[in-house]
């Protein structure tokens, strides 16, 4: 949306919080999975 919106110039200062972005989200994930395989665990 902000590259879209062109709400940040120049545009090369978008890289870095787009490349941290891509390295946040599997770790993100991986831990929604595990908070619900512990609460799984829990009721079983």
């Amino acid at each position: 949306m902000i590259a879209k919106a062109n709400l940040i110039k120049p545009m090369s200062k978008l890289e870095p919080m787009r490349n941290e972005d891509n390295d946040l989200v599997p770790i993100f994930v991986k831990s929604v999975k595990t908070a619900k395989q512990k609460a799984y665990n829990k009721t079983s």
